[in-house]
């Protein structure tokens, strides 16, 4: 009897054993699955940081050619002034120029207004 009491212990010991053996195993696994998933994780926050890096520039370079068009806008307006401005002069300086040829001023005078008209010549817009 006390032969079987002893082996009926063994056996539950080593029951008992393969139970921790499986448990740590299974414990074990788990670990490394936790790993490769927090590993997955991590890999898929790098990527997505990237992606919203990406969509930051992408925003930025936006700003910056809504920024510069909306510049040049300004620029060609200014030089529509300026331009209108120009056609006002020079129209005011053939005026002059004609008014003072038929009034028969010499020469010598025409050639100030002369210069002053050529300088504000200009070619058409299309």
């Amino acid at each position: 009897m006390d032969t079987l009491i002893q082996q009926k212990s063994d056996a539950d010991s080593q029951l008992q054993q393969k139970i921790d053996q499986l448990r740590e195993a299974g414990s074990k696994s788990k670990d490394a699955e936790l790993r490769t998933l927090e590993q997955k994780k991590q890999e898929r926050n790098a990527t997505i940081q990237q992606h919203l890096q990406a969509i930051k520039t992408a925003q930025q370079e936006k700003e910056d050619l809504l920024t510069k068009n909306g510049q040049r806008a300004q620029v060609i307006a200014d030089c529509d002034s300026r331009l209108a401005q120009l056609e006002e002069q020079h129209t005011q300086l053939q005026e002059k120029l004609n008014a003072l040829m038929e009034e028969g001023v010499p020469e010598e005078q025409l050639q100030q207004v002369r210069q002053n008209w050529r300088r504000t010549r200009w070619i058409p817009r299309t």
